[in-house]
C-alpha cells in the first residue's frame, strides 16, 4: 500500500509539473505574436498564476512562466500595470542574475526576465526606491553584457 501510494503521488506530481510546464509554454505560444491572445490571457488573470511559477523549483517551469509573462506583458501598459501590481520584481531579479555555472536554459531565463523587467519599468512605482532602481540598472547592464545578438534571436 505504501509503495503504491508513493508511486501514485510521484506520478501525480510528475504529471502536474509536466502539465504546468506545458500550460505555460502554450500561453507563451499563444501570446507571442497574437494580440487578442495577450488580451484574453490578461483578462482571465493568467499573470497571477504565471507570477506564482517564477520561483518554481523546476527550472523549465520558471522559464516557460517567465516567457509567457513576458509575451503577455507586450500587450501594453495597462497589462504591465496589472502585472506590476503582483510585485514580481524580486523574483525576476533573481532570474536576471543567475550566477556562475550557467546553462543555456539559464541564459534564456535571464533574457526573458530582463525583457519583462524592462516592460514593467514603464509602469510608475515598479521600482520605487532609488537604491532599488540603481541596483536594477547594474543588473540590467550585466544581463545586457551577458547576452549576444544570436542568443536573443534564438530565444525570442
Amino acid at each position: 500500500l505504501t509503495l503504491t501510494l508513493t508511486l501514485t503521488l510521484t506520478l501525480t506530481l510528475t504529471l502536474t509539473l509536466i502539465t504546468i510546464e506545458q500550460a505555460c509554454s502554450c500561453m507563451y505560444s499563444m501570446a507571442r505574436e497574437h494580440m487578442p491572445s495577450k488580451l484574453e490571457l490578461a483578462k482571465v488573470g493568467a499573470a497571477s498564476t504565471l507570477v506564482g511559477y517564477l520561483d518554481h523549483e523546476a527550472k523549465q517551469c520558471r522559464l516557460n512562466a517567465t516567457a509567457a509573462l513576458y509575451a503577455v506583458s507586450c500587450g501594453g501598459r495597462a497589462i504591465c500595470k496589472d502585472i506590476s501590481a503582483l510585485k514580481p520584481l524580486s523574483k525576476l531579479r533573481s532570474l536576471v542574475n543567475p550566477g556562475v555555472g550557467r546553462s543555456a536554459q539559464d541564459d534564456q531565463l535571464q533574457l526573458f526576465a530582463t525583457l519583462l523587467v524592462v516592460n514593467l519599468l514603464h509602469v510608475k512605482g515598479t521600482a520605487s526606491e532609488r537604491l532599488e532602481r540603481q541596483e536594477l540598472l547594474l543588473e540590467m547592464q550585466r544581463a545586457y553584457d551577458d547576452a549576444t545578438e544570436q542568443q536573443v534571436r534564438d530565444t525570442i
